[in-house]
């Protein structure tokens, strides 16, 4: 009997049209959970670095975890892996909603998909019945007409759609699946890879139950976590105001940071900055709290435009990062944020990367490098809200000077020049910055060595922002004095480090980190691995879970180096995040200082120095040594 895990991977194959089903493998699953931590697994062992990202040998893989649908707090999300179009290297995203629960309660924890369809096609899941369908007539429809044409056809308004837009059709780089319509599985660019295999939907329906090993202590131990979690003081302040809190908090801290003009203002200019605080969210937008699937959280809000010129406009989606992009723009404005997040969500892209090359696009436009006959007559002056949207549809739709940033900012100014390239921001493998990192050498840390390129999910967190106490920073085994500094690099590799682990084990198994430590939440290591053994029957402890989360690093990581983009040369910053913001003291990250931080690191994780690449040592004592021996084939000689 297997408990916690469903306990079958599902393989399409969609050259062949085969659909085969194998026992999910509990070897694997002991050493690397679930989830992101399996997938990653997968890909390496799976996907060849010679592969296109586009190449139908590349594979889409959906992970759920072994608490994925059970009654423990927070456990909505599933991830997806594949070879990134960005960087062209690792590439993974994670999702909350519904959708991961339901793949397993229609029996499988893993979903696995190979090759190119002749035509386009959905999968259907039904529990035990899965079939290739033709999606000739959904080709071309938005995620949301996806959507609803398939609960149609099946019959079923409860079904979980996984669908992408016209973008991923066209191989936009940003694109990704939607689901629930406002859920977006960003930042590995998995849409795109969809539209290369001819793959517009997957649609699941489970019925199955999920069997406990221990079912009266776990409910006991769920009913403890979620009632903790209740009386949080900082989650239920999360609950109020979502993540755009963020906003406000950057603002205010002399650290902080609002991402303004491309970079070039690290504040809200006062004028506009009572358009964009949680009060004027709440008076213009709020609707009601919603939540994913077992969360007692409920941090997402459905919003409603009620004024002109975006009236009727409703949906999720309302948080800090699509605020900051509009902030970007120089676009100060709630309302135009929920249209921006909304098309973004029906075309299939993530608001990220449109907004990052729209911003970069209208810095060059203010300098002069691009004219109206660039940008089709479309006039790119900061804060022009008609000419994001028009070139949202245009990127989307790979159409005129939209097609040249649906390449992203690295491609788009190769491919521009004209001295454009001195305002492109981006990191590893060209993959586009999309937050500010000046205030905080932990956070420009974390973003540089991020494996899927400049990302905060990764291993970023909250020590440095003021959200933790100096009592439990210093049970966490670090000096608040230094740890909690954002301005000195002190302490920071090894934070970075302890917050890469909790990402990494939050995304295997999967849980939502807003419950565990993001937000100062409640959860943490012995509480995961209380959960895991509960739920499986196995005896798993925090330093277990701890070593697993190594273990996953390192493999990501040597995914990169394989595919040529995990170099110490790749752990690297934009340019602008070395250079003073206007109107602010906010201060910016020294070079030599930075690069000596990247020397911490990588000692502390027993990496080489001079490389920036995993040590033979290292990967053999993490039980890794397939891993030296296939990068030896490929010629990279590890020390």
């Amino acid at each position: 009997m297997v408990y916690g895990w469903a306990g079958t991977t599902l393989r399409v194959d969609l050259t062949g049209e085969r659909i085969t089903k194998e026992p999910l493998s509990m070897k694997i699953a002991k050493s690397f959970i679930g989830g992101a931590g399996m997938a990653a697994k997968m890909l390496y062992d799976e996907v060849d670095p010679e592969v296109d990202p586009y190449d139908p040998a590349n594979e889409l893989i959906f992970a759920t975890g072994p608490l994925t649908g059970t009654l423990s707090p927070s456990n909505s999300r599933f991830c997806v892996t594949t070879k990134n179009p960005h960087t062209e290297g690792f590439g993974d995203s994670n999702c909350g909603g519904h959708w991961g629960p339901e793949l397993k309660y229609a029996g499988y924890d893993v979903l696995v998909i190979a090759g190119r369809g002749k035509k386009p096609v959905y999968i259907w899941i039904d529990d035990d019945q899965v079939e290739l369908r033709n999606a000739d007539s959904l080709w071309g429809k938005t995620t949301w007409e996806t959507e609803t044409l398939i609960k149609e056809e099946v019959g079923d308004q409860d079904i979980q759609v996984a669908a992408i837009g016209p973008a991923g059709e066209r191989l936009v780089r940003c694109a990704c699946f939607i689901i629930n319509l406002a859920r977006a599985a960003g930042w590995g660019g998995n849409g795109a890879v969809a539209g290369s295999k001819n793959l517009k939907a997957i649609a699941v329906r489970g019925t199955k139950d999920i069997k406990i090993a221990k079912p009266e202590k776990f409910m006991r131990a769920c009913e403890e976590y979620h009632e903790k979690i209740l009386k949080s003081p900082s989650l239920r302040e999360l609950a109020y105001t979502g993540n755009p809190f963020l906003t406000e908090f950057n603002q205010e801290a002399a650290t902080g940071t609002n991402s303004c003009y491309n970079f070039q203002v690290a504040k809200v200019p006062k004028p506009y900055l009572d358009q964009v605080t949680i009060e004027c969210l709440w008076k213009t937008l709020w609707l009601k709290n919603i939540a994913c699937f077992s969360c007692p959280v409920s941090c997402s809000h459905l919003m409603a435009v009620r004024e002109a010129p975006y009236m009727g406009t409703m949906g999720e989606g309302v948080e800090w990062m699509p605020i900051m992009e509009a902030m970007k723009m120089g676009i100060f404005n709630l309302s135009f944020v929920a249209k921006y997040v909304n098309m973004a969500s029906q075309l299939g892209l993530d608001t990220d990367g449109p907004g990052c090359a729209i911003a970069w696009a209208m810095e060059c436009y203010e300098r002069g490098i691009i004219t109206r006959k660039d940008t089709d007559g479309i006039d790119l002056t900061w804060g022009n809200e008609k000419a994001v949207l028009e070139l949202l549809h245009k990127i989307a739709r790979k159409e005129g000077f939209g097609s040249l940033l649906a390449e992203g900012v690295y491609r788009a100014s190769m491919e521009l020049g004209r001295g454009s390239e001195r305002y492109a921001h981006y990191g590893r493998g060209g993959c586009e910055a999309r937050m500010d990192m000046r205030f905080s050498y932990g956070h420009a840390l974390a973003q540089a060595i991020s494996t899927r390129g400049p990302d905060h999910l990764k291993g970023a967190g909250a020590l440095e922002q003021g959200a933790y106490t100096p009592e439990r920073v210093r049970e966490l085994g670090f000096l608040p004095e230094k740890a909690m500094n954002p301005t000195i690099p002190d302490e920071k590799a090894k934070v970075v480090i302890w917050n890469e682990h909790l990402s990494i084990l939050c995304d295997s198994m999967p849980i939502c980190k807003s419950v565990s430590h993001f937000y100062t939440g409640e959860m943490r290591e012995k509480d995961f691995a209380r959960l895991i053994s509960l739920a499986t029957g196995w005896d798993v402890t925090a330093e277990e879970l701890v070593r697993c989360a190594e273990r996953i690093n390192n493999i990501e990581k040597a995914y990169n180096v394989r595919s040529g983009v995990g170099s110490r040369d790749d752990d690297k910053l934009p340019r602008r995040m070395h250079e003073k913001p206007l109107k602010t003291a906010l201060s910016v990250i020294d070079r030599g200082v930075f690069e000596r931080l990247k020397d911490e690191y990588y000692h502390f994780r027993g990496w080489d120095v001079e490389t920036g690449f995993p040590t033979n040592r290292k990967l053999k004592e993490l039980g890794l040594k397939y891993v030296v021996d296939d990068l030896e084939r490929c010629g990279i000689k590890l020390l």
